[in-house]
């Protein structure tokens, strides 16, 4: 008999330890359409593995799941690190403008981690000397009116760089924006003038 006792007891401890194991796949609550319709876009409640950059990609299609209606995440290398980075699309915020809002998650190379809701991307650049990557982003205020911002991407967080440019673009808009804008999208584009055109007061 004693030469049962532990057996019984390795057993007694594997149980619950197993459990553990199956349960930590399904701690993702989905996030609530609703908490995003009240306006509540800064107080998310977001699940660990999110926040420590430890989460895969099923636990970002199961977090969004409801914001997004089913449409499937959009998957993209923005920093050239050869790993993508996930957007969700918030559906029901679309602007009568064209204006987009997405859940943007960044992949810290352990997972993914959630930074914020940004605006619409026009082009993400990367340069190799520096290691630095950027986002152009956009929001159309109706008319030939468009206000632009450039963040830096690192794996923690979102950087705003410099101040945002309001643009006047389309038919009736200003020659000089339209240049600007135009030039924003050119591969040739320099590290240092695209910091500039955000930095400095002659693009006001």
């Amino acid at each position: 008999m004693q030469s049962h006792f532990p057996i019984i007891r390795i057993r007694t401890l594997c149980i619950p330890f197993l459990c553990l194991l199956l349960s930590c796949s399904k701690n993702i609550v989905p996030l609530e359409e609703e908490v995003l319709g009240k306006g509540e876009w800064d107080n998310l409640e977001v699940p660990e593995k999110l926040i420590n950059g430890t989460a895969n990609i099923s636990d970002v299609e199961t977090w969004t799941k409801a914001i997004r209606q089913n449409i499937p995440l959009i998957q993209e290398d923005m920093n050239g690190d050869r790993k993508v980075e996930l957007l969700a699309e918030i559906v029901f915020a679309r602007g009568v403008t064209g204006n987009r809002s997405f859940l943007f998650f960044v992949h810290t190379g352990s997972g993914y981690k959630y930074l914020e809701i940004i605006s619409n991307i026009k082009r993400h650049v990367s340069y190799e000397k520096s290691g630095e990557s950027y986002l152009l982003m956009y929001t159309k205020a109706g008319g030939p009116e468009m206000v632009i911002g450039l963040c830096k991407l690192t794996k923690i967080k979102l950087i705003p760089v410099g101040k945002n440019l309001t643009l006047f673009l389309g038919d009736s808009g200003k020659e000089k924006d339209k240049k600007l804008w135009d030039r924003l999208q050119e591969d040739d584009l320099q590290e240092k003038e695209l910091l500039e055109i955000f930095t400095k007061s002659a693009y006001d």
